[in-house]
């Protein structure tokens, strides 16, 4: 069967993309793809979505909103990079489905977002463009942990270098359980799922794609 064309990391006009949600799911579906998700930055140093409830509200619906007329598949998803986020509405946040959670280095922030998905109930939750920048013994650790909490990680289009560098570490991820995500980061229209890299990337390690993306798995079928 072949696998549905998607892409799980898009950023629109709410935060620092160029395009609105209609032009991009409009995109999106004159290219093909049947599976999107739209992750527009929640942040305390960017260009980004309101943190207040009533935004993240509004984010959402709108999502949920365009993706019924336009005709297309459409994730509501967030890009975090405010530690600890523990004054983001919780309830909220589970209407989405997803998190991912960027510029996470260092074991102190992987146990925090470890803790934090404990309180998190629906969204699936992931590391954004994950860097691998770690001694192997330490790698280990960080890979257990994120399989034990259910957490993701991302292969990103616009963050190659993250991986391209950490062959060995890949084999760890590939013997591992963990779920992947694959992305193309677009800012732009242009770039709506360009990432064949990874996919082929991936493929060297004789990972079964389709079943270990926990994004496209999850959600390809249903309403």
């Amino acid at each position: 069967m072949k696998m549905m064309l998607f892409d799980f990391h898009i950023h629109s006009e709410w935060s620092d993309g160029d395009n609105s949600l209609e032009e991009i799911m409009k995109a999106a579906k004159d290219k093909g793809l049947e599976i999107i998700g739209i992750n527009d930055h929640l942040s305390s140093i960017k260009a980004s979505i309101p943190l207040e409830s009533e935004a993240l509200q509004d984010y959402l619906l709108d999502i949920r909103e365009i993706s019924q007329t336009i005709g297309i598949k459409a994730l509501a998803g967030l890009e975090i990079d405010i530690y600890p986020p523990d004054d983001l509405d919780i309830e909220v946040l589970n209407k989405y489905d997803y998190l991912i959670f960027e510029n996470i280095m260092g074991l102190p922030k992987i146990k925090a977002i470890c803790e934090f998905s404990k309180k998190i109930q629906g969204p699936l939750i992931g590391l954004a463009h994950t860097e691998l920048r770690y001694p192997e013994p330490i790698f280990r650790k960080v890979i257990k942990l994120l399989e034990d909490n259910n957490i993701f990680i991302e292969l990103n289009a616009n963050y190659t270098q993250n991986y391209e560098a950490s062959h060995d570490l890949f084999k760890i991820i590939a013997e591992s359980k963990i779920g992947i995500s694959i992305g193309s980061d677009s800012h732009s229209i242009k770039t709506l799922g360009l990432f064949n890299y990874a996919i082929e990337f991936l493929e060297n390690f004789k990972i079964n794609i389709e079943d270990r993306l926990v994004l496209l798995k999850k959600f390809k079928t249903g309403p």
